[in-house]
């Protein structure tokens, strides 16, 4: 079989084969395999092109990913898998990032924990990053390593909370405690904190 036509597309490069359209690739893909009009190909090498431009597109996607925000290795893959990614690919996919530093969850829950230290409490902090895919060893070290003032936290929530409901009586007491319970503050702080609500509701 022969490359018998290379077309530029707005993304792509598309390739036509013995004179039919066959697949379309990217600069990168064109480049690598060294792909050009004419060119004599069998069934193994367009079985490499195609794994290759695979590859190239998990990347792309993975990479775009990242640009809006860090993702866990366990997102990535799932993200992946979601957009029909052989899981082969994916895992290949990722471990590259890994390797290159771009994919690394105890960073992740470095930025996850500096982000939302000051509006959710611990247990809502471990969760959520479980629920992310980080391992508890790790969720453990971070917070170990960066500073959460939990009480601090469920102090600005109070307040914040009772800016934007006026009501002061027993129904708003219970509700702003189950708030904070969902905001996953211990009930430990929530007992320092008591006298606090208390003073707060009845002003």
């Amino acid at each position: 079989m022969q490359i018998s036509k290379i077309k530029k597309g707005k993304k792509r490069f598309n390739i036509y084969i013995d004179g039919e359209f066959s697949l379309a690739v990217c600069e990168e893909t064109l480049l690598k395999m060294d792909l050009y009009e004419r060119k004599e190909l069998t069934e193994k090498k367009l079985g490499k092109i195609r794994n290759l431009e695979e590859n190239v597109r998990a990347k792309d996607y993975a990479l775009n990913l990242l640009s809006y925000r860090p993702r866990t290795r366990r997102e990535l893959l799932r993200r992946l898998k979601e957009k029909k990614f052989a899981l082969a690919i994916a895992e290949e996919t990722v471990s590259k990032l890994e390797q290159s530093g771009l994919v690394n969850d105890y960073d992740f829950a470095v930025y996850f924990v500096e982000t939302f230290r000051d509006r959710r409490g611990i247990y809502r902090l471990k969760n959520d990053l479980f629920r992310l895919g980080v391992e508890r060893e790790v969720i453990d070290r971070v917070l170990a390593d960066v500073p959460v003032d939990e009480k601090e936290t469920a102090t600005n929530l109070i307040d914040r909370w009772l800016r934007i409901h006026r009501t002061r009586d027993e129904k708003t007491r219970r509700k702003l405690i189950n708030y904070l319970v969902q905001r996953g503050i211990s009930w430990s702080i929530l007992s320092d904190l008591n006298n606090y609500i208390k003073t707060e509701i009845t002003e």
